[in-house]
């Protein structure tokens, strides 16, 4: 619940669906959080409905102004510190890191690193080692058009995997440090539907599609279809900008037989999942030439399950290869992903 604390030092007051953003929590965990808050007397509730708020009571805002006195002075000492990091590590913090606060403000490289590490009461000089090993992590695996081979990950969680090879521009989660660079921007696209960052959003990974498109001679592209209605399509947008390529795409609907659209992000489990992807998507070319190599594309890939049964479909109607890709996705295909978006 100190997590849920710390949401407040910069705000006067919260909404409960701002807290879960910025803590990558589950709205029903949260409003038990805040709940337990109010009854301990650390926050007080305002309003009714769709407009409650909640804010530090009293008492709790004298006790965070008395930790700021003591702790502003150890952060000015380790901000001082960035003078001696080495161009290499400071130019990786000002190119990956990047949030987003509760407020909407893009919040973003290494002075941003510093504010981040300070409202949690961390070491920035020990935080910035650890997210640097992270990156470079993450930089080993990935492959020459710069995305990362989900493939065997995927076989082993999926079971009967129907792809050939299945890449994500980037890791979902940065360990600790929550949703790296690209989900970020993404997921936040997808909430707020603004076309600017939807836009730069798709620009990170468009070079690295046609990346793929070069190096496994891709014959046509296929998109996953989205179970929620939304004015702007992050996918939609990006269906336009592939144009350039010059190739076919396949057409992927979702239709929902009752008329009663179920979103994957509403199912708990991965058998749920899989039955909505099984008896929702439909590939309406009657067949698909066995030598053709699809590109099969998706956003954020949580169980897999969406992505998996698409891809079925296509073989069952005759396509050869089939290649994943996804803008982020985890590794072990927790369903995390999925439920925050």
């Amino acid at each position: 619940m100190q997590q849920v604390i710390d949401c407040f030092k910069d705000d006067s007051s919260l909404q409960p669906i701002n807290i879960s953003l910025q803590l990558n929590k589950s709205a029903v965990l949260i409003h038990r959080y805040l709940k337990e808050l109010v009854s301990q007397g650390v926050l007080v509730k305002q309003g009714l409905g769709s407009h409650v708020r909640y804010q530090l009571s009293p008492e709790q805002i004298k006790i965070f102004k008395q930790e700021n006195k003591t702790s502003d002075k150890e952060y000015e000492i380790s901000s001082q510190e960035e003078n001696h990091l080495p161009y290499s590590q400071v130019k990786i913090m000002e190119d990956n890191f990047f949030k987003f606060s509760a407020s909407g403000e893009i919040q973003e490289g290494i002075e941003w690193f510093y504010t981040w590490c300070k409202d949690r009461k961390l070491n920035p000089q020990d935080k910035i080692g650890d997210y640097i090993s992270i990156y470079n992590h993450i930089e080993k695996i990935r492959n020459s058009c710069g995305v990362i081979d989900a493939t065997d990950a995927f076989d082993s969680i999926s079971g009967d995997s129907y792809f050939d090879h299945i890449f994500y521009a980037d890791q979902y989660k940065w360990m600790d440090f929550g949703r790296g660079k690209l989900a970020e921007l993404t997921f936040y696209a997808k909430q707020s539907q603004k076309l600017s960052l939807i836009n730069t959003s798709v620009d990170m990974i468009i070079h690295k599609i046609r990346c793929l498109v070069g190096k496994y001679k891709i014959d046509h592209i296929a998109i996953v279809p989205p179970s929620i209605h939304r004015k702007n399509q992050l996918l939609k947008i990006l269906k336009k900008k592939l144009e350039i390529l010059e190739l076919p795409f396949l057409s992927v609907v979702k239709d929902f037989p009752n008329d009663i659209p179920v979103p994957q992000k509403s199912l708990k489990n991965r058998e749920q999942r899989l039955e909505n992807a099984k008896k929702t998507i439909i590939v309406k070319e009657d067949t698909i030439p066995k030598n053709y190599t699809i590109l099969l594309i998706d956003d954020f890939v949580g169980s897999g399950s969406t992505l998996n049964q698409t891809a079925k479909k296509l073989k069952d109607k005759g396509a050869g290869k089939i290649i994943g890709f996804a803008f982020v996705g985890n590794t072990n295909l927790t369903y995390e992903v999925i439920n925050e978006i």
